[in-house]
């Protein structure tokens, strides 16, 4: 490089240990909306919301909690093909 008028410092090699990959580091404005959308996040998707609470209130007042969406086989039974496992639940 001396030919072109450039002059080339290299950086002297890291010996093991002495120094640590640092990352990149996000600048405020990211830190920020990502603050804001974990937030708003936490607000929309909460599961104790007024509304979820008054749905297990509820759930629990009409004792729903003996009442299955879906009829599962025991652990004792045999597996079934899937037809009859889909009559059986239409029954």
């Amino acid at each position: 490089m001396r030919r072109l008028g450039i002059q080339q410092v290299l950086g002297q090699p890291i010996t093991w240990g002495d120094d640590f990959y640092k990352g990149i580091e996000p600048n405020e404005e990211w830190k920020h909306n990502v603050m804001m959308a974990r937030m708003l996040m936490s607000e929309n998707l909460c599961i104790c919301s007024q509304a979820t609470l008054e749905l297990m209130r509820i759930w629990r007042e009409k004792d729903y909690y003996q009442n299955y969406l879906v009829k599962l086989p025991t652990s004792e039974e045999k597996p079934v093909p899937l037809a009859a496992f889909m009559a059986k639940q239409t029954a």
